[in-house]
């Protein structure tokens, strides 16, 4: 595999999906990682998937390019609140494959869970990424950064949020809160 782009859940892994594929590299999107574990094959020119984070130490994957996607951390903690990441039935499997890998999460309240979530998946990913992308930074920026020669471009904006509204943080706890934030900033948000 040439390319992996991972982050976490709600930061563009999908739009990023599209581009490649657009681009001349066939992206498929949470087609090999996925939440039933360590996938048996990883084959292809791409894969976009937050899902694959736990999994970036896997041999396989030492000549792939990985890319660690971000997207405003506010954007994404309101996103997964709003879809219910950790309240809903439709995406149990999700959060089960996230407490696999994070147990201690079941101990926090939702929106804990979420800020929380955003910063060790990240920490997860940071050490073993390639190229740092923003998703806000736009298509050109992530064709200079991997060097890409695209077909054509296709980009959906996702700038702005299809949440309505942004959760209040005022009550996450510190502990949680300051390590969210010190990523925010350092991310350039």
């Amino acid at each position: 595999m040439k390319y992996l782009v991972t982050g976490t859940g709600r930061c563009g892994t999908g739009t990023l999906s599209i581009f490649l594929t657009h681009a001349g590299y066939p992206c498929g999107h949470e087609s090999i990682f996925r939440w039933g574990g360590r996938p048996s094959h990883i084959e292809g020119v791409a894969e976009s998937s937050w899902m694959a984070a736990p999994y970036l130490d896997d041999e396989r994957l030492e000549d792939t390019t990985i890319i660690h996607l971000v997207r405003d951390p506010i954007k994404v903690v309101s996103s997964i609140v709003h879809i219910g990441l950790f309240t809903s039935e439709n995406v149990a499997g999700y959060a089960h494959f996230i407490y696999l890998n994070l147990p201690e999460l079941k101990e926090y309240s939702v929106l804990d869970k979420a800020v929380y979530f955003y910063t060790k998946w990240n920490e997860m990913i940071e050490p073993r990424a390639d190229v740092f992308f923003r998703l806000e930074d736009g298509p050109e920026t992530l064709i200079e950064k991997l060097e890409l020669e695209p077909e054509e471009i296709h980009w959906r904006r996702w700038n702005q949020s299809t949440v309505d509204g942004v959760v209040d943080l005022n009550n996450v706890p510190d502990r949680l809160l300051a390590p969210f934030f010190a990523m925010r900033t350092r991310y350039g948000y």
